[in-house]
């Protein structure tokens, strides 16, 4: 990922300031822009990474020490009489892209999924078949689906 990029709606002009500008990464700000310039207000968007992100969690009950020390995701940090530290590495990504409000569209980008909340995401997975993906797999499906987003926008 190159790094947060702004958009100015009535332009599309693309620059690293915000004056004007709305926010969101630059593998997919085509599609923010088109999405936006439609009518459909966006909110939020992430284009997915690759980074292996690590998430750590404090002071979770004992009783869940024994789930914990069997995920082979997880690692203990420190135990406690009563509680217990860890961290887990995540197992997913996702392209995904947020909406002012809820928008009825008569199609998804292919391999995207409409959520409750009026969310469209593509979920990427860093394993499959209990192993971790190699980087450069994982940054092809997340290059080949953020294109796929950005030419349902332009057929919008």
């Amino acid at each position: 990922m190159d790094g947060m990029v702004y958009i100015n709606l009535e332009t599309g002009e693309i620059k690293d300031t915000t004056e004007g500008y709305i926010h969101c990464d630059r593998e997919i700000s085509k599609a923010i822009y088109n999405l936006n310039k439609k009518g459909y207000l966006t909110k939020a968007s992430c284009a997915g990474h690759t980074r292996f992100a690590i998430y750590e969690e404090n002071n979770c009950d004992i009783d869940f020490l024994e789930e914990v020390k069997n995920n082979p995701l997880c690692e203990i940090i420190e135990v406690r009489e009563k509680d217990f530290d860890y961290y887990w590495k995540a197992q997913i990504t996702s392209i995904y892209v947020m909406f002012k409000e809820k928008y009825q569209f008569s199609t998804l980008p292919e391999g995207f999924k409409l959520e409750s909340d009026g969310i469209i995401e593509h979920i990427v997975y860093f394993y499959q078949n209990g192993k971790l993906r190699r980087r450069k797999d994982i940054q092809r499906e997340l290059n080949q689906y953020q294109n796929i987003l950005i030419e349902w926008t332009e057929k919008l």
